[in-house]
Order: C-alpha cells, then structure tokens, then sequence
C-alpha cells in the first residue's frame, strides 16, 4: 500500500505535463480543495507518510481520472486516442490504475485513521528540541485512544468501512475481498462471510494490534526512568522546582551502583538548586538548559554527585539527531540541475541553509571576501560618469 502511494506521488510530482493535467482535474472535480500536489511518503520523517496518506485519499478521485485520461490517451476534449501522452505514460497510468483496488481503498482509509491518532505524538518527538517526558501525556492518551478502539472495534471498523465504500463508489470500484484460499502465506487468510468482516479480521484488528505493541515495546516505563535525571539541569530544574528532586531521585535509584556518595545527595540538591537560584538573579549569560552546557559549569569536586549524574545523562541515546537535517538541506541545493556545484559552495550554502537563524552582518561578509579575494580590475561603478 505504501508502495503504491509513493509511485503515485512519483508518477506526477516527476512529470510537469502529468502534474498540470492532474491540476486541471483537481479543479474540475474538487473546485474546493486548496492541494493541488501529492505528498511522497518519506522513508525518514513520520509526519511525511501521514500527510502523504492524507492526502492520496483527499484527492483519490482527481488522481484516477487523471490516470484514465493519461492510460487512454485522451486530449483536452476528453476525445479517446487522440492525446499525445507517450507509451510510458500510459503504460504506467494503466498500472497505477490496477492497482488502486478495493483492498488498496480500505488498507489507506483505515491505516490513515489509525496513523492521524499518533501525528500530535509524531510532531511533538520529531522536534528539535524533543524532551519525552513532556510527550508522556500525549503517549498515555494515545495508549488510552488505540485501547478505545480495540475495545470498539466493531463500531469503529464500520465507520471507517462505509467511508472507503463511499470513496471507492466515486471511482466506480465495487466492494470485493480476496480470494480465500486453502493455504495463504503471503497475507491474511481468515475467512468471512462479507468483505466488511474480512478487512475487519485481516486488516483493522491486525494493523491496530501492530500498532499498540510496537508503541508499549517503545515507551516503556523504564525509558521515562532514564531521561527523569534531565530534571538536574538547571533551566529544566527551575521550572520544575516542586517535582525535580523526586524525578532525579528515581534516577538515581536506577543508577545506585554508579552515584558515588548517595548518602549526600540531600545536601548537594539544596546547594545545587539554591547556586541556580542565585545566578538567575545576577548572571548576565542564560542559564544551561542542556547536560553539556551544564557539565561544562559544574564543580565535579564540590558536586561529585551531580556531576556523576550529568555524565550518565550524556551517554544516553539521543532521539532526535540535527545532522540528519543535512541530507534534507542537500535535495534543495544541489539538484540535476545544478549538478555541477562546487563543494566549496556547496558547503557554504548547506551551511547558510541550516544555519539561517543567524544574524550575520552582510556589509562586514561583503568586507572579509573583498579582502580574501582582491580583485586585479577595479570594478567601476556605472552609476557615475568618471566610473568612481
């Protein structure tokens, strides 16, 4: 399924002819839709293949008749045979149009359902700045809404099975199901007595099972045990002053063998948070809001603890790496277009790209290149008549 919608994304975001015809379609039949582009399912980002499935199903009906205009090779007056669409294109329109079957219709109708319930949790761990204890709360309402729906499931399939009929009838697909054979290895092989029974055994019940599983195996209550210590940090401390000593001492039980004085770590709370409440006041720099900035400032000999802490902190894996970020950037700038950029500035673009929340002084850039790269001819300037 997914397969698909990404070949479908490909086939018109690849072409400007297809994409145009699938624009004009677009607001023949859906005058009222503000998207006019699919969305290719990303490998990487979550958030991509929710929106991806999104849209496929908001604009299913524009995509099929333009793969049926293009299969048939018809021209603007919708005359069969007389458009000047290649072979390709029609062999490739003719494909994607099989595949877009009944099961196709109901494998995306329910998968998005299921998917749009975990995008406030997606969004939220796909940030920059993520901090998973915050996300709890969206985790636990997310376990509570998916426990809902096993325990509705019939209700819930139904809603969802009406609305992939009503999608399918606006293309002319009729509700059908797999052939149930004596042996299946390849797929689900439950057998039912109607079609909405089968999607509802081999499909919404299994799919939403996968789905519950993987997210307690994720977010077990030991995760949220590890990163509690990142309450020590000063800025996360201060905002949190009525609960971060209990958050950091349940760290510290799971990391007893490791804390070199436990007895101590009362005293050095207090002279910690009261240190951090004192500099609020007077610092003239912000306060450390990561374990690195905060490492870099703690005493290790009057904060052994903390300091032990910290370090702890600093070996655990991250969930969120920024240079990731640079492959993103790279599909921008240097494109088959643009195929023969130097990797000198290549390098400063991606750099001016990914760093472009930096204030940077454009007259003083301008100063430091005349300087690295003095010119032979003075430039003239064509406003004056004297070239001065």
């Amino acid at each position: 399924m997914i397969a698909t919608v990404r070949k479908l994304s490909e086939f018109f975001n690849n072409s400007p002819k297809r994409q145009q015809h699938l624009v004009k379609n677009i607001k023949e039949l859906l005058p009222n839709n503000n998207h006019e582009v699919l969305i290719n399912v990303c490998r990487t980002r979550w958030v991509a293949r929710i929106d991806g499935m999104d849209r496929i199903v908001e604009m299913l009906l524009p995509v099929a008749s333009a793969l049926e205009d293009i299969s048939l090779n018809r021209d603007e007056n919708g005359d069969r045979g007389r458009g000047d669409w290649n072979v390709d294109s029609r062999n490739d329109a003719q494909s994607l149009l099989n595949a877009i079957t009944f099961t196709f219709i109901v494998a995306i109708v329910v998968v998005r359902h299921i998917l749009d319930l975990t995008r406030p949790l997606t969004l939220k761990l796909q940030r920059k700045e993520i901090d998973l204890l915050k996300a709890k709360d969206e985790i636990a309402l997310l376990k509570h809404a998916l426990a809902d729906m096993q325990r509705n499931i019939d209700v819930r399939h139904h809603q969802l099975y009406v609305e992939a009929v009503e999608l399918a009838a606006s293309i002319g697909v009729q509700p059908s199901m797999p052939r149930v054979a004596v042996r299946q290895v390849h797929r689900a092989n439950a057998p039912a007595a109607d079609p909405e029974v089968y999607y509802r055994i081999n499909l919404t019940r299994v799919f939403l099972d996968h789905c519950t599983q993987h997210i307690d195996r994720r977010f077990q209550n030991e995760v949220y045990s590890c990163y509690k210590g990142l309450y020590l940090v000063p800025k996360v401390m201060l905002s949190n002053a009525a609960v971060w000593k209990a958050r950091v001492r349940e760290f510290c039980n799971d990391y007893r063998q490791d804390i070199p004085n436990i007895a101590g770590l009362d005293g050095e709370f207090a002279l910690w948070e009261r240190m951090w409440r004192d500099q609020q006041n007077v610092r003239a720099d912000p306060i450390p809001d990561r374990v690195s900035d905060t490492l870099a400032e703690v005493d290790k000999h009057a904060f052994c603890n903390i300091y032990t802490i910290l370090q702890l902190l600093a070996t655990l894996p991250m969930s969120s790496a920024s240079s990731e970020r640079s492959f993103s950037t790279l599909k921008y700038l240097k494109t088959y277009l643009r195929n023969t950029m130097g990797q000198e500035r290549l390098n400063g673009l991606a750099l001016m790209y990914v760093h472009r929340d930096k204030n940077m002084d454009i007259e003083q850039l301008i100063d430091l290149f005349a300087q690295m790269h003095p010119r032979r001819i003075r430039m003239a300037n064509i406003l004056h008549d004297d070239g001065v």
